[in-house]
């Protein structure tokens, strides 16, 4: 069994409240938020303690061997990393305990994700600049996220912004290039709010910023392309998707020779 470590970075918790680790997680109440969809990917869990108390499980653990002693020990390590650099910032997660090599707890925001662009007003300008802010210092930290997609940006009860899933986040110190990827993902990230900015509230854009989504820049687009080529395909679902389509092939292939 995996050792269940309680980081030294962890916010205060009264010694009552039950921290979850590998050995005690059949005391909580498991709900998914995500089950992974890929070969390497993490199962995201919903952990309620007896109390009530809520926190959120990242684990790779149900990965396999291959996998879970390679990619996915390497994945969890780079995020645990990441939470340990945006200790104590507003609109983050915090870490609560790791869970030996391939997971970890972190707190449970109680927050929403964005609303359709018809109910803009649920958000308001404040809200995007707020994001923006936010943004500003996870870079400040030398944190660039690199996957700012609209599920990945929740809304809180109070109305701020909260951040979730670092898992493809660049570290600056660790950026290749003298920093080249961390600086080209930075940018990535804040054309991304600008566009999802745009969306709700088009006539806040400036010609300037206009001009920035329009020139779309080369590594932004390779990333789609990778996203979209390479990534999807290798996941569970897209390889479900690809047997799916040559059974149907396969189905048609065979009525058109029977009417033959």
């Amino acid at each position: 069994m995996e050792p269940n470590v309680v980081t030294p970075f962890m916010p205060t918790i009264p010694n009552c409240i039950l921290v979850p680790g590998r050995d005690n997680l059949d005391q909580f109440e498991k709900t998914y938020l995500k089950k992974s969809t890929s070969w390497v990917g993490p199962d995201v869990v919903l952990l309620t303690a007896p109390d009530g108390v809520k926190f959120v499980m990242k684990d790779w653990g149900a990965r396999s061997l291959l996998f879970r002693g390679t990619w996915c020990r390497v994945a969890a390590s780079r995020e645990i990393k990441v939470y340990q650099k945006l200790r104590g910032m507003k609109g983050v997660p915090q870490l609560i305990s790791t869970l030996g090599s391939h997971g970890f707890v972190m707190e449970w925001l109680d927050a929403r994700t964005l609303p359709v662009t018809k109910l803009r007003d649920l958000l308001g300008l404040e809200f995007f600049q707020d994001l923006t802010e936010t943004v500003a210092e996870m870079h400040s930290r030398g944190v660039a996220h690199g996957d700012l997609r609209r599920r990945n940006i929740l809304r809180g009860l109070d109305g701020t912004p909260k951040l979730i899933d670092f898992e493809t986040a660049v570290h600056a110190e660790k950026s290749p290039g003298g920093g080249w990827l961390f600086r080209a993902v930075s940018t990535i990230d804040n054309i991304t709010i600008l566009k999802i900015r745009a969306r709700y509230f088009p006539d806040s854009v400036t010609s300037e910023e206009r001009q920035l989504l329009d020139e779309v820049p080369w590594h932004l687009a390779a990333g789609r392309f990778l996203r979209k080529k390479i990534y999807a395909p290798l996941t569970k679902k897209g390889y479900r998707k690809r047997v799916r389509q040559r059974r149907n092939r396969q189905k048609s292939k065979s009525t058109n020779d029977t009417q033959n």
